[in-house]
């Protein structure tokens, strides 16, 4: 056994950690409780990277808090294994870990244009029927469930309907993922589109849209005619199976990120006399922010990264926005703007002026280029490279991609990325929806929300903001390249219509004619209204207006921070979290891990990965970081698929399909049957589905510019 005297000794002590997102805290955390002395260098002056949330400007009261916003929502699936644990590990002042901080959604519930609303129930629980009212709520969930399968029977889509040929055939592709041993996935599904292995062409216009495209549009901004069936198979199958595990099967935390989860990561790194830390956490980890990497300096004499330069980023972007928030609020205090009672009309008045402002920033700042910092010289012994592929792949070097041939794939995988961001309404009212997801399945932007309040989060909305805001409907946007009705992408629109267009996606999915309308107009807040997430902006650097895609025409918007997506044979170009450079390790989700899918859950694994090859560079002094795949049942089947392989011999389990063809249609008659016996004795109230045009929303307008 190696001596831990001698291999403390002898082992690499000091590490810089370039990015502050979840995959560069989760690094810092794993070195430094192991006694390594840890610098985290962060371009913003936040940290969480995608995760975090923010502090939207201009809503904090004098000594109050300001209203939260953020990238878009996160929620952790029962799957999840590494991001839980380290959660659990992250002590806080309160007494709990970050993990207790976690809570369970109640349902999901799918909304349509023209089809009543139904869901899925998450909390069904035979525990919780001994509790007060158990009975009377399990029983409300099981008729949820009950529901569930004849709602989805009734999802329409160019006259063509899903049935139940449709459902067992889909189960028997999951059966075929879950019964495949590893080396076959790999080998059959990681070049194979999840179209082509869902046989979509072969199939109804609505097998296409809500199985085949809606899973992975709307879940990780996919498109199912590129995505790879070895990641997008996996991450289904999980998703079923986590239904069985009604506890875990979707986790938020408690209130806004950063005041739950990433501050009190933080201050547990930066005070190790505060908490209590593992024996060997010796050296608080040192954050240094507002600094973005410059370069990275690459010895190939001795095949180790001698040093890095950084320098503080350009304010040129943050001064725009200033200059637009002064005219804003500027315009706010006009009394002529505050009497126009139409919330949208209101908010155009003042997008105007925001224009003008923004035209006045841009022509001044073009004028007055701003000469870049000057650079600031870092060196540690081992570097971990925590930044997502769109950036890191801009300072890997043709010397670096000499010493390290793998890292030529960060070329061509820094172009498959796509966009899934988020925006907040703030609402003084809260709307008929429940505390969980809603996936708008009709959506032309792919859109999903959650309802963030007191059901959730038990320490409300009050202390935020002027205090009248009590929800937050926060919607991710997963489509940015598809066309709304009046055939306009939503990275081709100013802002002020990017909000409005999803408000109308969202009015005609939730509202009815003849019924009390779901989400109205007045529900917003007055002053604060919707927050659109920070990374998305309007382009100002001149040179970036003749950027085009392949269809030649400039997008307006630009966003810092896109999402990997796995094209179908991609993993090839996936590195290692350990490069064949000494010192140069990587964690981000982009490395090729179990996880697969760029996800906080991968971010956190490669994060471990990249740990466990700094602690192979010296005889093991401490345990690596655990590391594990997802877990499925059934491995018995898949040792037999592998036997199979060996033999050079196809998979062969589908002789069980016709028993998920039986089975579906049992499950969907007896829901049938269920339903149709309670409204035969208790008629439902008629449902119009017709769209209320009530809302001004729902007369186009000219797009705007803010």
């Amino acid at each position: 056994m190696a001596d831990p005297v001698n291999a403390q000794a002898s082992r690499p002590q000091t590490v810089i950690v370039v990015g502050g997102g979840v995959a560069g805290l989760t690094a810092a955390q794993e070195l430094a409780e192991r006694g390594y002395n840890v610098t985290v260098y962060e371009t913003r002056d936040i940290l969480g990277g995608k995760a975090r949330s923010v502090q939207v400007p201009d809503t904090a009261p004098p000594g109050g808090h300001a209203l939260p916003g953020e990238h878009g929502f996160r929620f952790l699936p029962a799957c999840y294994f590494h991001l839980p644990d380290t959660m659990s590990r992250i002590p806080r002042r309160d007494g709990k870990t970050v993990a207790q901080h976690l809570v369970p959604a109640e349902e999901i519930l799918f909304a349509t244009y023209d089809n009543e609303p139904f869901c899925l129930p998450l909390g069904f629980s035979f525990e919780k029927l001994s509790a007060p009212g158990g009975v009377r709520d399990q029983a409300k969930q099981l008729w949820k469930l009950v529901t569930f399968l004849p709602g989805l029977l009734r999802l329409e889509e160019k006259g063509t309907f899903l049935t139940a040929a449709d459902l067992a055939f889909y189960t028997s592709k999951l059966w075929e993922i879950l019964t495949t041993c590893r080396d076959r996935r790999i080998k059959r599904f990681e070049h194979l589109p999840w179209w082509k292995f869902l046989d979509a062409d072969a199939r109804s216009h609505a097998y296409q849209k809500y199985l085949a495209i809606g899973l992975t549009r709307n879940l990780v901004a996919c498109k199912a005619e590129k995505a790879n069936t070895l990641t997008i198979g996996q991450i289904a199958v999980q998703m079923v199976l986590s239904i069985f595990n009604p506890q875990v099967v979707d986790r938020v935390l408690d209130g806004p990120t950063n005041d739950v989860w990433i501050n009190p990561w933080r201050e547990y790194l930066e005070n190790p006399n505060a908490f209590p830390h593992p024996a060997a956490f010796k050296h608080p980890v040192k954050f240094v922010t507002k600094r973005e990497l410059a370069k990275i300096e690459f010895d190939p004499a001795t095949n180790t990264v001698a040093g890095i330069k950084v320098r503080a980023p350009s304010r040129r972007i943050e001064r725009v926005r200033g200059k637009v928030r002064e005219a804003i609020a500027e315009a706010e205090k006009d009394p002529d703007i505050a009497a126009i009672a139409d919330i949208w009309k209101r908010t155009s008045a003042i997008q105007k002026r925001a224009t003008v402002a923004r035209l006045a920033a841009e022509a001044w700042e073009n004028a007055h280029p701003e000469p870049p910092a000057p650079l600031e010289e870092a060196t540690a012994d081992v570097y971990v490279f925590a930044l997502p592929v769109e950036q890191i792949s801009s300072f890997v070097t043709p010397e670096i991609e000499r010493a390290d041939p793998q890292l030529k794939g960060l070329r061509t995988l820094r172009e498959q990325v796509d966009w899934m961001s988020g925006i907040q309404f703030y609402l003084t009212d809260r709307p008929d929806l429940p505390a969980g997801h809603v996936d708008f399945l009709d959506t032309e932007w792919a859109l999903t929300s959650i309802m963030q309040d007191e059901r959730l989060w038990p320490n409300g909305l009050g202390h935020y903001g002027d205090g009248t805001v009590k929800h937050i409907l926060s919607v991710d946007i997963s489509d940015w390249a598809a066309k709304d009705p009046q055939g306009r992408e939503a990275w081709d629109l100013p802002p002020l219509d990017v909000a409005r267009e999803v408000w109308r996606q969202l009015q005609q999915s939730l509202n009815r004619e003849g019924i009390k309308p779901v989400l109205r107009d007045d529900m917003m807040h007055k002053k604060y209204r919707w927050y659109l997430d920070d990374d998305i902006d309007e382009r100002i650097e001149p040179h970036r207006h003749e950027a085009t895609l392949a269809n030649g025409k400039p997008d307006l918007l630009v966003n810092a921070e896109p999402l990997l997506v796995n094209y179908a044979g991609s993993r090839a170009l996936r590195p290692q979290a350990t490069t064949k450079i000494k010192n140069l390790f990587l964690a981000s989700d982009y490395v090729l891990t179990n996880t697969e899918l760029a996800t906080m859950e991968a971010a956190n694994e490669a994060a471990r990965e990249a740990v466990n090859g700094i602690l192979k560079l010296t005889p093991p002094a401490f345990p690596p970081c655990v590391t594990k795949p997802f877990y499925e049942p059934l491995q018995f089947l898949r040792d037999w698929d592998k036997r199979r392989l060996d033999r050079h011999k196809n998979w062969s389990l589908g002789c069980v399909n016709p028993l998920f063809t039986v089975g579906t249609f049992i499950a969907v008659t007896g829901c049938q049957t269920l339903v149709a016996a309670r409204n035969l004795l208790f008629p439902p109230r008629a449902l119009s589905k017709k769209l209320s045009t009530s809302s001004p929303l729902h007369a186009p307008g000219p797009a705007s510019r803010s």
